[in-house]
């Protein structure tokens, strides 16, 4: 039984208005996962493909911020890869709450703007509870991640279009884990910018 459709994606996706058009024509929940200005890299760990990691950190027993990443020192949150990701720049309701091993809580980033690089990434916990030290790579699970990674869930990837990735190559790599991630959802649909089409017709020749 098919019980939803999950959008994952940037400006387009948070904000362009085909989401609630595709709720209005096919009668069935759907979920956005967009937020304006992210690049594919960041798309790929909030939705667990190539998942953020901390390390080296212990969570109060108070629900307490700690640092997990400082942009100006950090560039962002490390990923299972490699990379470095900056989710929440510019929001993005879907994050929250997040898991820390089996520690629920709020990922936030602490800067005026996007472009902010002051800023912090901080996770507080939900729930009082004993202090968690974390002495090896953890993942940082959204809630979208968490949620809507089902295999009687729909899932429309739109991304790329504010880079993020090395080539084509890699990119349709990223989107193979991100298909890999959803266990198997019944459709999967890729969808890219019309006026790219040198880019489309090079990535459905790959």
């Amino acid at each position: 039984m098919l019980t939803g459709i999950v959008c994952w994606g940037d400006s387009l996706t948070a904000g362009g208005g085909w989401t609630s058009t595709l709720q209005k024509l096919s009668g069935i929940p759907v979920y956005n996962g967009g937020t304006g200005g992210e690049n594919a890299r960041t798309i790929a760990a909030r939705q667990g493909a190539d998942v953020m990691l901390v390390n080296n950190i212990t969570i109060p027993a108070a629900c307490e911020p700690v640092t997990l990443a400082v942009r100006k020192t950090d560039s962002g949150i490390l990923t299972e890869e490699g990379y470095k990701v900056t989710p929440l720049l510019q929001g993005g309701a879907h994050v929250n709450p997040v898991k820390i091993g089996e520690v629920e809580g709020t990922l936030r980033w602490t800067g005026t703007n996007y472009a902010d690089t002051n800023g912090i990434w901080t996770f507080t916990r939900s729930v009082a509870g004993e202090a968690v030290t974390i002495k090896r790579p953890t993942a940082v699970r959204t809630a979208f991640d968490r949620l809507h990674n089902q295999a009687s869930e729909v899932m429309i990837l739109f991304i790329g279009q504010n880079g993020g990735y090395a080539d084509l190559t890699d990119l349709i790599r990223m989107h193979q884990q991100m298909i890999s991630t959803s266990r198997e959802r019944n459709i999967w649909c890729w969808a890219f910018r019309l006026e790219r089409k040198a880019s489309v017709q090079n990535m459905k020749s790959r």
